[in-house]
């Protein structure tokens, strides 16, 4: 991480946890909840989380674009090349399987899906 960020600037106030359950329609407007993880980062970092939340979608190719669309429509896409996005998410599985460990208390299913999901991003940007 500390490679990735070393040449930037621009740090933020980001959400830190940017995805479909915390973003709401309200009158046709939409609207951001759930400011917990709200930290001081780079656009990249909720980019790759949006992003890594709807990865095993079978329609994720097409969400991906359509989010890219629509966010570089406001402000200039983030990412210098994939494997940013791509550690990033790797790092928020990381994070989630931590989480599941900790409270579910039969994480295995979970963890092996997201193990995979790990091995998949060492294979192809390892």
């Amino acid at each position: 991480f500390q490679q990735l960020f070393a040449d930037r600037d621009g740090k933020m106030l980001i959400h830190g946890d940017l995805h479909f359950w915390n973003v709401h329609m309200y009158r046709g407007e939409l609207y951001v909840i759930d400011f917990e993880d709200v930290m001081l980062g780079y656009p990249i970092q909720d980019v790759a989380v949006t992003l890594s939340y709807s990865r095993d979608r079978p329609d994720y190719d097409d969400l991906r674009t359509a989010f890219r669309e629509g966010y570089s429509s406001i402000r200039i896409w983030p990412g210098k090349d994939e494997s940013e996005i791509e550690l990033l998410s790797a790092a928020r599985t990381v994070m989630f399987i931590n989480y599941v460990a900790r409270v579910d208390p039969e994480p295995q299913s979970f963890i092996e899906t997201r193990g995979e999901r790990l091995t998949g991003y060492l294979r192809n940007f390892g």
